[in-house]
């Protein structure tokens, strides 16, 4: 749907996805800023690139080609969803044997579905020694009762005014 942006260059007012058709163009009919009344200028679109498709799809290809560098710096042209896993698996082992990272094609590799999630390895947080979970007893991300050095029970106290009565947040019926 051929949308087009109007930018007012006096009073700086943008007019977002104003509909013309292919026939008229975007350029033909330049609206007035409904603020001052001063001819708006047409934007000129950025075209937006997507790496699933090349475009056209007359000629059967679905994959946009593009070139890139692989984990031994050598420039590689990617023109299939095979070949790009194909450089993901060998930067994989190259950095299983030390040589820098593994490469990663996150637009191939996230959707909508997992777009928050670290899909590559652990998360990046800082982990708990040991030493401090035996210390206060954490196991995972919850405190667990444990029985202190000399066998006793350690003391959780209440703050001021609370009592095993009033702890829960639940009216007392």
């Amino acid at each position: 749907m051929p949308n087009h942006d109007y930018y007012c260059p006096s009073c700086k007012v943008t007019l977002r996805d104003q509909y013309r058709s292919i026939e008229v163009g975007g350029q033909a009919q330049l609206p007035d800023c409904k603020h001052c009344g001063y001819p708006m200028i047409w934007v000129v679109p950025r075209p937006r690139m997507d790496l699933r498709t090349d475009g056209d799809g007359a000629s059967g290809e679905t994959f946009q080609k593009f070139t890139c560098r692989d984990g031994l710096n050598r420039v590689v042209e990617i023109d299939s969803l095979h070949k790009l896993r194909e450089v993901e698996r060998e930067s994989e082992k190259m950095a299983a044997d030390g040589l820098g990272q593994p490469i990663r094609f996150r637009g191939f590799s996230q959707n909508a579905s997992n777009m928050q999630a670290n899909t590559f390895g652990e998360p990046p947080s800082e982990k708990i020694p040991d030493d401090v979970k035996r210390k206060w007893g954490l196991r995972g991300n919850t405190k667990a009762a444990h029985v202190e050095a000399d066998g006793s029970e350690p003391e959780f106290a209440y703050g001021p005014g609370v009592n095993d009565n009033n702890t829960s947040a639940l009216p007392n019926d």
